[in-house]
């Protein structure tokens, strides 16, 4: 209220706008925690210290998501979609000259050779090759694998932060 008794709509603007800033600001903050959070279980994942890692689904007869859980091995494969993880992974599969990539590349070949149509990306669909995937994730300590991990965290933290957040403001 003014000298004169009236309202001072600039003031109550103000202090509308400046409640809007402060709960951006905190769900900012939260929204980098969740994406911490889910980087953190990624990057679990791919050490092989946990086999699960969050995501959601689309509810049934709903527009809103529900939080679940997916495998590790999933949840790369999801990842691997992303194009920055796709060139990482071409990236590992060119350069590395580790034994565990070594061993990969030729499960792919392989996969590869025998159904001629497949990418790389179906070939790593095979239950076998994911695995040996998975494990060169888990245990190799070439910087080109190192460079793919961090696509594929980054690619995940990216294709599900936002769901998950929805999901979790929801319950």
């Amino acid at each position: 209220v003014n000298a004169m008794g009236t309202a001072d709509y600039n003031v109550i603007e103000m202090g509308k706008a400046r409640a809007r800033i402060e709960r951006s600001l905190d769900n900012g903050e939260r929204f980098a925690d969740l994406k911490g959070e889910l980087a953190h279980d990624m990057r679990r994942a791919l050490s092989g210290h946990q086999g699960w890692v969050t995501t959601t689904v689309t509810a049934q007869g709903l527009s809103r998501h529900v939080e679940t859980l997916q495998s590790a091995p999933e949840a790369v494969a999801v990842a691997l979609q992303d194009d920055a993880a796709q060139a990482a992974l071409r990236d590992v599969l060119d350069a590395s000259r580790c034994l565990l990539v070594a061993a990969l590349r030729q499960r792919i070949t392989a996969h590869i050779y025998r159904n001629l149509g497949d990418s790389v990306l179906d070939a790593l669909d095979n239950m076998h090759n994911a695995a040996c995937l998975m494990q060169v994730l888990r245990t190799s300590p070439c910087i080109h694998v190192a460079k793919l991990r961090d696509a594929i965290v980054a690619a995940y933290v990216d294709g599900n932060a936002e769901r998950v957040s929805e999901a979790r403001i929801v319950r």
